[in-house]
């Protein structure tokens, strides 16, 4: 929390926003984390190895394995 606000690191936003944006939107969040010097693969892997069973999964496992190797 800051100041009283519930708040998320950028990688679990990037997973919760897989199940309600497409793959494209997606992608360009992605891009716009790494341009802005936010996207953390490590991070994001920890993230996404704490969430429950979601459809949006493999697309969340594809991303990050794509900008991990960039």
């Amino acid at each position: 929390m800051i100041d009283g606000i519930p708040v998320t690191s950028v990688s679990r936003t990037l997973i919760d926003l897989a199940e309600v944006i497409d793959e494209r939107e997606l992608r360009g969040c992605f891009e716009r984390a790494r341009d802005r010097g936010l996207l953390d693969p490590d991070a994001l892997r920890a993230s996404r190895a704490r969430v429950d069973w979601r459809p949006s999964l493999e697309l969340v496992d594809r991303l990050i394995d794509e900008f991990a190797t960039q």
